[in-house]
């Protein structure tokens, strides 16, 4: 969670002609109040903290803001308390999440795309913009993946769909009209599944990098539970940040990526 508020910080310096930052914390308490158990006191506490990271424009008190931040958040939600490793990406997926929500500010950090019903008529409607944190599935490789996003979903023959042009059920095409690519992509792989001896099993998840450099990832350890990280080194070495330990290595454990962190080549 650190570093990945410090991320945030270094991102918002670098994008804030263009990133409303601004606004930022202003969203971040109301979405807060639809979880349950937070008393006002608590939102004004937690907004007061993310308007202190909007305004920082250094990183020296940044550390001291994260674990307020953490403090005051886990006075309501028992799943930050203590020292339990799957806080930091609890809360990483929450603030992601959060970022989602028609009111907020666009997520920076995921592929945008324009979702359009499409009747036999050529008529268009409930066109949608989706950023959703994209899932993608044990086993799976993300290129394959990320195509299946473009893939057409037809709705035809019994599960026809009303057309308000045409006044009737139609067939219908669900299409993907556009897709816009962001700088930083962060995708969540879901490579663990229980079984009834209550063991999981990982597999291995592909990685491409035709259009997208991977920069960094969080990996899972689910016999502990442990998270560590991997930072790219050049180009072919990998550093691991693993609690104090730190260490050079020229690859990481693909079976045990949970968030991978991309940047859009040059």
């Amino acid at each position: 969670m650190y570093q990945f508020l410090i991320h945030i910080n270094s991102i918002k310096h670098q994008h804030r002609k263009t990133w409303p930052w601004k606004r930022f914390y202003n969203f971040f308490p109301k979405n807060i109040a639809n979880l349950e158990n937070t008393t006002k006191p608590e939102l004004v506490s937690l907004k007061n903290l993310i308007q202190g990271l909007n305004i920082s424009d250094s990183s020296s008190n940044l550390s001291d803001l994260v674990v307020d931040f953490k403090n005051e958040i886990s006075k309501s939600y028992p799943m930050f308390r203590g020292a339990q490793e799957n806080d930091a990406i609890e809360l990483l997926v929450i603030i992601l999440s959060m970022l989602d929500e028609n009111e907020m500010v666009k997520n920076p950090f995921n592929i945008i795309y324009n979702r359009v019903f499409k009747c036999e008529n050529k008529h268009k409607f409930l066109k949608k913009e989706e950023t959703n944190l994209i899932l993608i599935p044990k086993g799976a490789g993300i290129q394959a993946h990320l195509k299946n996003v473009k893939k057409e979903e037809e709705f035809i023959g019994d599960n026809k769909l009303y057309c308000e042009e045409c006044k009737e059920n139609k067939d219908i095409i669900l299409k993907t009209e556009r897709i816009v690519c962001p700088k930083i992509l962060i995708l969540y792989i879901a490579n663990d599944e229980n079984h009834q001896n209550n063991t999981k099993c990982v597999k291995k998840v592909t990685f491409g990098e035709n259009l997208y450099l991977m920069y960094a990832v969080i990996c899972y350890d689910s016999t502990i539970p442990h998270f560590y990280a991997y930072e790219r080194i050049g180009k072919k070495s990998w550093c691991e940040y693993n609690d104090n330990y730190t260490s050079i290595s020229d690859s990481f454990p693909e079976e045990k990526a949970y968030l991978l962190f991309y940047r859009l080549k040059d």
